[in-house]
């Protein structure tokens, strides 16, 4: 009964609530190109208003995700760890929320100290000639205070063919009572009656030029710029081709290396709520492995959601995963990404919880699909794609080249065969063409045992203790490589 009645006051609020120069017009998925030479799409969707009384709050996102009940921990409980470790430009774009009183509001916008929350004075309804004055606080600035003043209003354009009436708002800086030279000096602030801000400026984070417009979507009517439909990121067909790049930073116990892989499609099954690709994944070497993909709807609808998102679904692997704008590639392709840094909600006390050393994420775009992945938790792994060949055209890398150029590094970087490891004896066999020094070095990086090597295949015998020790071979190029080994 409480949720229903929740339900109806959330409601009547949204009904009831005059949508006329509303900033963000609730309901609206706003996209906006926001940084100078850049087009990033941000997306922007004020969702619900809270009654409080003498007042109201306007959230962004707030029945995007099931946080059931334990919203305000996820976005404002600066201890929970997400504002210190998730990417700040997101937060300076999105405001925080919006109060709302009479013909005021304050637009919360998130700092640079997660602990502290600046606000605007914005008066929307304000008249031509109207002037009013809010505080503000950048560091790094010359001004505390800003004007805002009415100029004029007129009709013009949207986005596409929308007409709506546009009101022009000027912004002065003040240091005290003295106005003063600012980035703002040039800068417009447009807002339509219906749908919201044309131009924007985000009163955080980059400032040099104000967010536009590009595109919107309600319910009842789009414009201009959308979300890209699933079936546009998976549409692989049997003959296409996509070449991946696959690095692994290491460390002592773990050395890097990067390697290459062929995928070609045999199969597909497309349809508008899932794909299925079997795929024949070819390394280097000519080895060749098969692979079946499933890919649902369901497990994408993150695709179409605003900016700034946490997730949280167990279709992300119970963690919530932060979601990326909207990159622009070439030839009207679009990317999108979702990044992990381990935390999770516990939504029976709406404590976040955060598993240390973890942080993945995984990247789709429009030509090929998935096309990134990384995991940079104890070490850092990434996936690439960086070749294709769709419908017939190829793109990227060759794969001819790489099987070549692969094959000359490995005559330049000699590989080596150390066994048995574990060798409970202390002796072992060493196999390399290319080797001419042998150490051997203790857990704590001093040698204990070194041996000129002379020939391809080389028996040795350290007669070393029992333990953990690292094996370093250096080549007749003077390169170098380790590996562990276990007496």
């Amino acid at each position: 009964m409480k949720k229903l009645l929740l339900s109806f006051l959330l409601c009547s609020w949204f009904i009831g609530y005059a949508q006329d120069w509303n900033p963000f017009p609730l309901g609206q998925k706003s996209f906006y190109n926001v940084y100078k030479n850049d087009t990033t799409i941000h997306v922007l969707h004020a969702d619900t208003i809270l009654n409080r009384g003498s007042f109201q709050t306007m959230f962004f996102n707030y029945n995007d995700e099931n946080y059931a009940g334990c919203y305000e921990n996820v976005y404002f409980n600066p201890y929970s760890g997400l504002y210190s470790t998730t990417n700040q430009q997101f937060y300076r774009v999105k405001p925080d929320s919006i109060t709302l009183k009479n013909d005021s509001m304050l637009i919360y916008f998130t700092s640079a100290n997660p602990q502290y929350h600046d606000s605007i004075l914005f008066l929307a309804k304000s008249n031509i000639g109207t002037s009013w004055f809010s505080t503000i606080n950048l560091i790094g600035t010359n001004f505390n205070k800003l004007q805002f003043t009415c100029d004029s209003i007129y009709f013009d354009t949207i986005v596409g063919n929308t007409i709506d009436s546009l009101k022009i708002i000027s912004v002065q800086a003040f240091d005290n009572a003295n106005p003063v030279s600012s980035i703002f000096d040039n800068q417009k602030i447009i807002l339509s009656k219906n749908y919201g801000f044309k131009t924007m400026i985000v009163f955080s984070g980059e400032l040099s030029t104000p967010a536009r417009l590009i595109g919107f979507s309600t319910t009842f009517n789009q414009e201009g710029f959308n979300y890209p439909d699933f079936t546009e990121y998976f549409h692989l067909n049997a003959g296409d081709v996509v070449i991946w790049r696959e690095d692994f930073q290491g460390d002592i116990l773990n050395p890097s290396y990067t390697k290459y892989y062929k995928d070609s499609i045999m199969s597909s099954f497309l349809s508008n709520d899932s794909v299925y690709y079997y795929i024949e994944r070819e390394q280097t070497s000519g080895s060749t492995s098969t692979l079946n993909y499933k890919y649902l709807r369901e497990n994408f609808e993150w695709l179409d959601k605003p900016t700034s998102l946490f997730l949280n679904s167990i279709a992300y692997s119970n963690y919530l995963w932060e979601t990326y704008p909207i990159y622009p590639l070439t030839n009207n392709n679009f990317s999108r990404e979702v990044e992990s840094n381990g935390f999770h909600l516990d939504t029976t006390d709406c404590q976040i919880y955060q598993t240390t050393d973890f942080n993945v994420a995984e990247r789709y775009n429009t030509k090929v699909g998935f096309s990134h992945s990384r995991d940079w938790g104890w070490h850092m792994k990434t996936n690439d794609a960086i070749g294709w060949t769709i419908n017939g055209i190829s793109e990227g890398a060759n794969w001819k080249m790489l099987i070549t150029n692969v094959k000359e590094n490995t005559i330049n970087n000699p590989t080596i065969s150390i066994y048995p490891n574990p060798s409970p004896s202390g002796n072992f066999t060493l196999e390399s063409e290319q080797a001419k020094w042998l150490e051997i070095m203790s857990i704590d990086g001093k040698t204990v045992f070194s041996q000129n090597i002379n020939q391809s295949k080389t028996a040795i015998n350290t007669n070393l203790p029992q333990g953990l020790y690292f094996v370093k071979i250096t080549f007749e190029n003077n390169k170098q490589t380790v590996q562990k080994i276990v007496f």
